[in-house]
This record gives C-alpha cells, sequence and structure tokens, in this order.
C-alpha cells in the first residue's frame, strides 16, 4: 500500500507499512501525525498550517451530520431517563 505525503508543495509516495523505529512503542502509523504536531509545538505554534482547525472542526461537522443520519448515537449522548 502507497500513501502520499505532500510539504511545502512537493509529493512524496510513501510505501506502507512504515517501518516503526526502535525503541519507540508500536504505532499504527500516526508517526507523520505526531511528527508535525512535535515540530508544531516546538515552533510555538497554535494551529497546524497544514491542516488548521477550520478543517479540523468542518470534518467533525460532516461526521456529526452522519451519525444523526445514521442514528448513531455515543453513550455520553442519550438522555437518561429518570
Amino acid at each position: 500500500m502507497k500513501s502520499l505525503l505532500v510539504k511545502d508543495g512537493k509529493t512524496e509516495t510513501v510505501s506502507l507499512p512504515v517501518t516503526q523505529r526502535e525503541g519507540l512503542p508500536q504505532d499504527e502509523g500516526y508517526q507523520y501525525e505526531i511528527r508535525h504536531v512535535d515540530e508544531c509545538i516546538r515552533k510555538g505554534l497554535k494551529e497546524s498550517p497544514l491542516v488548521p482547525l477550520s478543517a479540523t472542526t468542518d470534518v467533525l461537522q460532516q461526521c456529526d451530520a452522519l451519525r444523526r443520519q445514521w442514528g448513531f448515537r455515543y453513550p455520553f449522548e442519550t438522555k437518561r431517563s429518570k
């Protein structure tokens, strides 16, 4: 499986699975996200220039709309009957 990584207008093809680095906990492929968040924090950024907060909230709103359409609710969203 291959994935495209785009940064500064340059595209890099990455073959998956990604090899884990020795001595670090195993993960499910979030190395790039973790690395980017680390870079943002070290630069003192409060928001990613690649994925701004507005993009994140747009995705979450779409997820909420789909859940409403499907009738899916998380346990904390259900009203308790008295």
